[in-house]
């Protein structure tokens, strides 16, 4: 009976903060973006001529965001389809927000789903809870004052489509992957799975701007971990390259990474970063600059990462729990990863309109790495005998927990101005 309590009461905690997150998204303005990319504008026309670059391949021209095709296609068929079925129970200017809204909502429970789903993998089965580790993770999700350090799911709804929603969808790509690492079962089994995920990474190679960086290092990660681990006394390390790629994981992180690969270099054809912007140097002074104003100038982030490194500490009393070698391990290769990424983010070139490099969308792997050791760790310490003090724990995670569920404070009505400008050209009618 108390067991069951508890889930009832961790279900309606997740449907409540989740709804509360539609709630927020619904208040927010829509962003200059959206209507050029949904029309689409003439500047972007050619992204449907050309959605695999080919002509600009050939042309060798420089091409305003040329590998983001199915970004722009998800936006473009999301605005132009649901707003019109939404229309049935609200006014038109309503139907524009609750599709924007609606779109942040699922893809906020697409990632929260899968992060839950891949901690929830290292559970020993006898102990294997999905909605504890839900309730652990949905919190740090944040859309008020935390937002443009933390936020995965952003104010722009064209941004969400070119950041979250990839990230998500790489989530999902690279889950048969990690599973058949995890439990050792087959990658993918059947023809029909297969010809999914092979389509998916065609979709996800050009899709955001961050996919094609990111994949490449997940992918170059995954492939030096089977190396390492082939690397035994009695072989080489040429003999450990043939190992490795008849591991079943390699001929899948190959292709896909050939995909983001020839991604990757189609969009060096961008011309949108200014050829007068900060040289590379410089460029990692804005980073440092960045990064040190994402930690200072707001504690969310800083108090995530403390609290990461608080369950490391714990996890590092024990380490030689086989258990505890597993998280620190994960751990060290998050660490890894977080340090490749923001090394590799300067090359990536300057925006204007993003002057310290790093901000809550180009944040996006950190955070979402953050905020899966945070559940995953936290999952496993709780259910651990062995941990320092257990009801001290206990009270340290409820205390952050409640803290990033109040830092999300109410924003509504921040769309109210965009409202009135929208209602007043409705009502202005067709006269000359």
């Amino acid at each position: 009976m108390n067991k069951m309590v508890l889930w009832l009461g961790l279900l309606l905690f997740l449907l409540a903060d989740t709804g509360y997150s539609f709630v927020q998204h619904f208040n927010m303005p829509l962003d200059g973006d959206l209507s050029c990319v949904v029309l689409p504008d003439g500047m972007y026309q050619h992204i449907w001529d050309d959605p695999l670059g080919w002509n600009t391949i050939s042309s060798q021209q420089p091409t305003i965001t040329p590998n983001r095709f199915f970004a722009h296609y998800a936006t473009k068929t999301w605005f132009r389809s649901v707003p019109f079925f939404l229309q049935r129970f609200m006014s038109p200017i309503d139907s524009l927000y609750a599709t924007a809204a609606l779109a942040k909502t699922l893809i906020q429970i697409l990632i929260l789903l899968l992060l839950s789903a891949y901690a929830h993998l290292h559970q020993k089965p006898e102990s294997r809870n999905f909605l504890p580790l839900a309730a652990l993770i949905v919190p740090i999700f944040q859309t008020s004052i935390l937002s443009g350090i933390m936020g995965i799911i952003d104010h722009s709804i064209t941004y969400t489509f070119f950041y979250a929603l990839p990230l998500g969808l790489l989530l999902l790509l690279f889950w048969p992957i990690y599973r058949s690492l995890v439990l050792g079962q087959t990658v993918l089994s059947g023809w029909i799975s297969k010809i999914v995920w092979l389509g998916l990474a065609l979709v996800l190679a050009f899709s955001g701007p961050l996919i094609p960086g990111v994949s490449l290092v997940i992918s170059a990660f995954l492939l030096a971990y089977f190396t390492i681990k082939n690397r035994v006394p009695s072989h080489s390390w040429v003999a450990a390259l043939q190992r490795t790629v008849k591991e079943p994981q390699a001929p899948y992180l190959v292709f896909f990474a050939a995909l983001c690969l020839y991604s990757y270099y189609l969009g060096s054809f961008d011309p949108q970063t200014p050829l007068d912007g900060p040289n590379l140097l410089e460029r990692y002074g804005l980073l440092a600059k960045g990064l040190g104003a994402m930690l200072s100038l707001k504690p969310g982030l800083s108090i995530l990462i403390a609290a990461v490194l608080a369950n490391w500490y714990l996890l590092h009393r024990n380490k030689q729990n086989a258990d505890h070698q597993s998280l620190l391990r994960a751990l060290r290769w998050i660490g890894v990863f977080i340090l490749v990424y923001l090394l590799l983010l300067p090359w990536g070139g300057y925006r204007e309109y993003r002057p310290n490099i790093i901000r809550n969308d180009t944040a996006g792997p950190i955070l979402v790495a953050l905020f899966y050791f945070w559940g995953r760790s936290t999952a496993f310490l709780l259910a651990t005998k062995n941990t320092i003090r257990p009801q001290t724990y206990r009270w340290a995670i409820v205390a952050v927990l409640l803290y990033f569920t109040l830092a999300d404070e109410p924003k509504f009505g921040e769309n109210d101005c965009e409202r009135k400008a929208l209602n007043t050209l409705a009502q202005a009618g067709t006269e000359p």
